[in-house]
């Protein structure tokens, strides 16, 4: 039987039951702070499956103490945390979640950008203050005909363009 672990204690219940019903054996953290490195290692020479984010960070040494197979299941679309040793090496794969959370961050993406373009942090500030509308300046705050310029084509980028149409 597969023993995997998760630096989560709070891992989806639906996830869980998913490992449990295809046979492995599953252990949640216990703890609230996120094991550091030494930890780490020693979950990856126990466990078949380990189940990280993106604040656990595998490094090449780490590697060298890994002699079978192991996966690792990181809840997280960027892998920059793992090095690449561990996607070359024959003994490791490296799951990640490949859609996870791309329209809620295009959507903030949104959100941010009608917040500085509105201006309502400013707004905001000056209301406290107890001041008027007449003390925000009068530049244009319609995202209309506004241009967006996107860095990078990944998920996140194509959702954000996609969802740019809509406006």
């Amino acid at each position: 039987m597969l023993r995997a672990y998760s630096v989560f204690k709070d891992l989806d219940k639906k996830a869980c039951e998913i490992l449990k019903n295809t046979g492995i054996e599953l252990e949640l953290s216990t703890c609230e702070e996120r094991p550091n490195k030494e930890q780490l290692l020693k979950l990856l020479q126990n466990y078949d499956i380990l189940i990280i984010g993106v604040k656990e960070r595998l490094t090449e040494d780490m590697l060298k103490e890994i002699n079978n197979k192991k996966i690792i299941a990181t809840l997280s679309i960027g892998v920059d945390h793992i090095e690449n040793s561990f996607f070359e090496s024959n003994l490791i794969k490296v799951i990640n979640c490949q859609t996870s959370n791309v329209i809620s961050v295009a959507e903030h993406i949104f959100s941010l950008i009608l917040s500085l373009k509105k201006r309502i942090i400013e707004a905001n500030e000056i209301a406290m203050k107890g001041g008027t509308k007449k003390d925000l300046s009068a530049r244009s705050n319609d995202i209309s005909n506004s241009t967006i310029r996107i860095i990078g084509a990944g998920k996140i980028s194509r959702e954000v363009i996609k969802n740019s149409e809509c406006i």
